[in-house]
C-alpha cells in the first residue's frame, strides 16, 4: 500500500522486513494476522488494508516463511481465494505443502471452480516433493469427505483413481 508523500529509508524498510519474517515464524503469528483482518461490510477482505498488505507479502516476498506464514494465516474470501490458489507453484516445497492444507482445512469443494478444482489436484499429486504430493492427498481426501455419493454412478470419487492422471 502506498500513501502520497510518505517515505521510507531502505534501512527502514529492511529493518521492518526482517522483524516481520522474524515474527512471522512465531507460534501467535497466525493469531496476529488474524486479528488485524477486517472482512468489512461487504465480508470479503477487499477493502482491508491488512489484508492487502499480507497479500502484497505473499506475492512479492522473497522469504519462503513470511510467506508460509501467510498462507496459513490470511482470511479465505473471494479476495484471496486466488491468491492462496497461486502459492500451489510457490518455489518453496514448505509453502506449497502449507498451501495444500489449507485448502484441505479451510475451502469447501463448491469455492471453487471445475477447473481451479482440476489444477490444483493436478498440481499437488504431480508435484516433484512428497510432503506436498501427501498435503494434496489430504487436501484431496478433505473434500471427498465434503463430497458426498456421486450421483451419477452413487460411489465417491475416491474410489475412481485412474481419474487423476499427472
Amino acid at each position: 500500500m502506498r500513501w502520497p508523500g510518505c517515505r521510507c529509508s531502505r534501512a527502514a524498510c529492511v529493518g521492518t522486513r526482517a522483524a516481520y519474517s522474524k515474527r512471522a515464524a512465531t507460534p501467535g503469528a497466525n493469531t496476529l494476522c488474524r486479528a488485524a483482518q477486517d472482512p468489512g461490510e461487504a465480508g470479503d477482505f477487499a477493502d482491508d488494508p491488512a489484508t492487502a498488505a499480507l497479500l502484497s507479502l505473499l506475492e512479492c516476498d522473497k522469504h519462503k516463511d513470511v510467506r508460509k506464514a501467510v498462507v496459513s494465516s490470511v482470511a479465505i474470501s473471494d479476495v484471496t481465494l486466488p491468491a492462496l490458489v497461486e502459492r500451489t507453484r510457490d518455489c518453496a516445497d514448505d509453502v506449497r505443502r502449507t498451501a495444500f492444507l489449507m485448502l484441505a482445512s479451510k475451502v469447501p469443494l463448491a469455492s471453487l471452480s471445475i477447473a481451479a478444482r482440476a489444477t490444483v489436484l493436478r498440481r499437488g499429486l504431480c508435484d516433484r516433493a512428497p510432503p506436498v504430493r501427501a498435503a494434496a492427498v489430504v487436501m484431496l481426501g478433505k473434500w471427498m469427505e465434503g463430497a458426498g455419493p456421486h450421483s451419477a454412478c452413487g460411489c465417491t470419487p475416491a474410489q475412481h483413481p485412474s481419474l487423476i492422471r499427472c
